[in-house]
């Protein structure tokens, strides 16, 4: 592709075409895959806020106890 001088002017027109399509379809493509990624991390977080949660409360819970053993 490092000879695009022997290419006529409308041969320009129809590559610059083809390879910003190209270059949209990979766009969504990565936007698509971000927003996967993005959601997952986000799982992953809340995930470990809920089991973050779980051990405090229960820990509090015990250490509130005040039940005879």
């Amino acid at each position: 592709m490092d000879k695009i001088n022997n290419f006529s002017d409308e041969d320009l027109k129809q590559l610059m075409k083809k390879y910003k399509e190209k270059q949209q379809r990979y766009d969504l493509i990565y936007n698509e895959q971000t927003i996967r990624n993005e959601r997952i991390i986000l799982n992953i977080h809340l995930e470990q806020i809920r089991r973050w949660r779980k051990y405090h409360t229960d820990a509090f819970r015990q250490a509130m106890d005040t039940s005879p053993d």
